[in-house]
């Protein structure tokens, strides 16, 4: 049975503003159609003048079963890039946490600049076998830019 663990509450935005035409929609989490094909919706880090990277926004998950098999975990997520320096687009970081214990963290370097590009990474079977409850996953969501201008949208 395929369930989909989605973005539910944000306990730290860290930067990171929500939605499309400068609304503030996403204050309590990701739209719960953000992992779908649907652009029209998303939360933007921005690096500002301080060259900071914009981070981690951490959000709590939805609640599923136990599926009782380390097979098929995925993470995944839209986004696009807009470089503000010449050093390429920014890194997008995506991690995973049980509570405090991180399960996987992998950093996208080569995200699309032009036009949103659906990512998916898969937890190994290891990670994926040590989750123990569910209900306490943790998503943190970081823009690795250091060039002002630096810009993704998930």
């Amino acid at each position: 049975m395929v369930q989909k663990l989605i973005p539910q509450t944000c306990s730290d935005r860290a930067g990171w503003t929500g939605g499309s035409a400068g609304d503030d929609q996403n204050t309590t989490g990701l739209p719960n159609y953000c992992n779908s094909d649907n652009t029209s919706t998303y939360i933007t880090g921005d690096v500002g003048m301080d060259s900071a990277p914009v981070g981690p926004a951490i959000f709590a998950l939805t609640n599923v079963d136990d599926p009782e098999t380390g097979d098929d975990h995925k993470v995944k997520y839209t986004a696009i890039a807009m470089q503000g320096g010449f050093m390429g687009p920014p890194g997008l970081t995506i991690a995973l946490f049980q509570g405090t214990n991180q399960l996987t963290s992998v950093t996208n370097s080569s995200v699309s600049t032009s036009q949103f590009t659906a990512y998916e990474t898969e937890l190994s079977t290891a990670a994926a076998n040590s989750i123990t409850d569910y209900d306490d996953l943790i998503l943190r969501v970081t823009n690795n830019g250091t060039d002002m201008g630096d810009s993704i949208k998930i």
